[in-house]
């Protein structure tokens, strides 16, 4: 779906695309730019085209400090953005799961996923599900919002976001007029084997 916006959007014409997600987990955000890169692969009307996938936490320090102290989905950084953002959406009632579900999911954001085959292949794709044991989500500590955090984890966003992506669209724009590109180094070798 959204490699098929971005192709409209480059057909009418713009050369430069942007995606900022608001949600999507570590997995999700993975496959989407590999994705991505798959879609510019096959379309060659793409070729010219900036497309960048910008998490916003890559420009705030203070939630990049988070993540190490184990905040993740709904926890402390996300809570405090809403609280600055718009104080309404927040409950004052925290609800999480069972401490040990909530343990678990601090420890690895991922684990809230069953994945489930029918053989111990690694060659099978697997079902992927939420584990029935998690009722709410919470990877991290709520408790410790406030609207201060929210607001300084904005403006870290707005700060470094800006910078960086107009210098990005300042050398895609310089690139596209010389045709010089950024040739990247892949060391990592046998990919096949991966699989």
């Amino acid at each position: 779906l959204i490699g098929e916006i971005i192709e409209s959007l480059v057909r009418q014409g713009f050369e430069n695309i942007i995606i900022i997600p608001g949600h999507g987990g570590s997995e999700s955000l993975f496959h989407l730019k590999e994705s991505l890169r798959i879609l510019k692969w096959l379309n060659p009307a793409l070729k010219d085209t900036l497309i960048m996938l910008v998490p916003p936490w890559d420009f705030s320090p203070t939630w990049l400090e988070m993540f190490k102290s184990q905040d993740y989905h709904a926890g402390a950084a996300e809570t405090s953005l809403i609280k600055y953002w718009t104080p309404e959406a927040v409950r004052d009632k925290i609800v999480l799961d069972e401490t040990e579900v909530a343990e678990m999911l601090r420890n690895d954001p991922d684990s809230y996923q069953r994945r489930a085959s029918f053989t111990t292949m690694g060659q099978e794709i697997p079902l992927t599900e939420q584990r029935v044991s998690v009722k709410v989500g919470v990877m991290g500590n709520p408790e410790c919002a406030n609207a201060a955090t929210g607001e300084k984890i904005t403006c870290e966003i707005i700060e470094g976001m800006i910078s960086a992506l107009r210098q990005a669209i300042d050398t895609a724009d310089e690139s596209r007029r010389t045709g010089q590109r950024v040739e990247l180094n892949d060391d990592n070798k046998l990919k096949i084997l991966s699989l």
